[in-house]
This record gives structure tokens, sequence and C-alpha cells, in this order.
């Protein structure tokens, strides 16, 4: 369980760790702090995460 320090951190995981992950696993590194909060399981990780993957999908097929 992650020690909770900032408002935003979930006891699952911080906050940091949650945007640490979203830019390895999306592989968008300069991916910067939103607003919202960690998520509460992985369950709602993965939500968060394709939700995600499907706007940045979205983003990169209009610029092409």
């Amino acid at each position: 369980m992650a020690v909770m320090k900032d408002l935003r951190d979930s006891a699952y995981m911080t906050f940091y760790e949650y945007l640490d992950r979203l830019r390895k696993d999306l592989n968008e590194p300069t991916l910067n702090a939103m607003e919202g909060k960690a998520p509460d399981s992985e369950e709602e990780y993965l939500n968060a995460r394709q939700a995600l993957k499907q706007i940045f999908d979205k983003v990169d097929g209009e610029s092409k």
C-alpha cells in the first residue's frame, strides 16, 4: 500500500506513482500533472489508462 502524502493520493498508489506508470504504459514521457487523483484499484487504473490511450490515439491520428 502507498503512503498518502498528497490529497491526490489513494490507498492504492500515490499520484506520482500513477503519473509515472501512465508515462511508461502509454509511452508518453512528457505527460504532465493532470487533474484528478490516483486510482483506488488496479481495475480503476486500467480503465483510466484505456481512456487516455483512446484520447492519445485519436489526437495522434488527427495530426497525421
